[in-house]
């Protein structure tokens, strides 16, 4: 008899948010100099140790919410706490970065296009974790 696993679909997404959380935590602890090289020359930004340690900060956080998808990907029901924590961090940022692109005009630094398109994936997945989100937390 094979049992069926209730929340496949969920479990899949997450592992995958979890790995590409991960790389991206990777990269910026390891390549932050290579990923501040992409930033346009314009912003301002500029190669110091202040920004090479944060960089290398948030490449932390990065490995740590990967960590968290990963071990939440192993029992949705009981972790849906993480799930919502994720979906508020997704409409956050894509408020933000809609804010940035509007108000701030960053769209002189990146192409518009780009901004507008990561802010749609970011709701759309938000709008996806939320109808596979389990509906009732796992009893003890």
């Amino acid at each position: 008899m094979v049992s069926v696993q209730p929340y496949k679909g969920l479990t899949t997404l997450l592992y995958a948010l979890a790995v590409l959380e991960a790389i991206a935590g990777l990269v910026l602890i390891f390549g932050s100099h290579w990923a501040l090289s992409m930033a346009p020359a314009n912003l301002g930004l500029q190669d110091t140790a202040f920004v090479t340690v944060f960089m290398k900060a948030l490449g932390i956080v990065a490995i740590a919410i990967g960590y968290l998808l990963c071990v939440t990907a192993r029992d949705p029901a009981r972790y849906v706490a993480v799930i919502d924590t994720l979906v508020f961090m997704l409409v956050a940022s894509a408020i933000l970065i809609a804010y940035a692109l509007v108000g701030m005009h960053i769209g002189q630094y990146f192409p518009a296009g780009y901004i507008v398109a990561r802010i749609v994936i970011q709701i759309i997945l938000a709008i996806v974790l939320i109808a596979m989100r389990p509906k009732a937390a796992a009893r003890a």
